[in-house]
């Protein structure tokens, strides 16, 4: 409700230009960029990275870790907190640094999911691992959005839902994947090495979207490419 109130006296009223208006077929051949799925599928696979672990971090940090049952929140509240840190920092280098931010965020995501699976054991190492990886799981939603706006062109409103539903899909996929690993008996520290499959899945689409040749640059991929000539 207080958001509705925010929109409702921010929002400018009235109606929209007819030039503006968005029209469906246009915005349908719009979608039609190898790029723009890239971006979906990143999100996709991020999303699903994250959550394979974060789903179930109570019952690791019980059963596998040896923490009582009232510590978890604490330790939640660690991992809120590194979250809070990762989309400060993405914010700020998203729009200027896209493939930067998604690079390093997903890379460390994959580090410190095998890292988990190491260390679960240990209630100390596990409960700093899982704080950082709140920071760097979340450092990436920023640059996940700035790449699909960027992209998206003449079909802002499918561009934009379709990354919506991308989150979901790795909402969905992740605590899946999950829930199959430990109903298969193979243990708690099994979900980082499923998070290190899906994060590294997802650096190769960042690195085959940097590599691909941009038809018509937009302008998160103009800044990054400046830049990189700038620090060269």
């Amino acid at each position: 409700m207080v958001a509705m109130v925010g929109v409702v006296s921010a929002v400018p009223g009235g109606r929209p230009d007819p030039e503006q208006t968005p029209r469906l077929r246009a915005e349908v051949r719009a979608l039609a960029n190898a790029r723009l799925w890239l971006a979906f599928g990143t999100t996709a696979l991020v999303t699903a990275t994250i959550l394979v672990v974060f789903s179930y971090l109570a019952p690791l940090l019980i059963q596998t870790s040896g923490l009582s049952p009232g510590a978890v929140p604490g330790v939640l509240a660690l991992y809120g907190l590194g979250s809070f840190i990762g989309i400060t920092l993405g914010g700020r280098t998203a729009d200027a640094l896209p493939f930067h931010t998604l690079f390093t965020g997903i890379a460390g995501l994959s580090v410190l999911s095998a890292a988990l699976a190491l260390t679960a054991s240990s209630p100390v190492l596990a409960v700093a691992v899982i704080a950082l990886l709140g920071g760097f799981g979340f450092a990436t939603n920023p640059a996940l959005n700035a790449r699909v706006f960027s992209l998206a062109g003449d079909a802002p409103t499918p561009a934009t839902a379709t990354n919506f539903s991308a989150f979901n899909v790795g909402i969905t996929a992740g605590p899946w994947l999950g829930g199959l690993a430990i109903g298969s008996g193979a243990g708690y520290p099994a979900l980082g090495w499923i998070a290190v499959a899906t994060g590294l899945t997802a650096v190769g689409t960042v690195v085959v979207a940097a590599l691909l040749p941009v038809s018509s640059p937009d302008r998160s991929d103009r800044c990054a490419t400046d830049r990189s000539r700038g620090a060269g």
